[in-house]
């Protein structure tokens, strides 16, 4: 994750992230969060050098590279959007926005 490369595969996926000002997210809720599959294609594109960079040894936080930027989550879901909100928390889609998105 630290310091190897993108897999062929995904390199236009992650440039074409580090381009957009606006990303949509549109998925499923399974099992109350994101898919696993979509869980995977952002590990692999939200790595040092495309979402953000390490600063030098003790000089702080990391650095967003795509700051300023801003997403959309469009998420489907069999039950209806209060009880997630207020039964569950909205625990996954919060999640995926503290801990990725922001």
């Amino acid at each position: 994750f630290e310091h190897g490369t993108i897999p062929d595969n995904l390199k236009e996926p992650a440039e074409a992230v580090a381009w957009a000002e606006h990303v949509v997210f549109v998925f499923p809720l399974w099992l109350g969060t994101m898919p696993a599959m979509l869980k995977a294609f952002l590990e692999q594109i939200m790595r040092p050098g495309t979402a953000f960079a390490y600063p030098e040894m003790g000089e702080g936080f990391a650095k967003s590279l795509l700051r300023g930027r801003s997403a959309r989550l469009v998420v489907t879901m069999g039950m209806p959007t209060p009880i997630y909100r207020i039964w569950f928390l909205s625990h996954g889609i919060a999640g995926m926005r503290r801990g990725i998105l922001n």
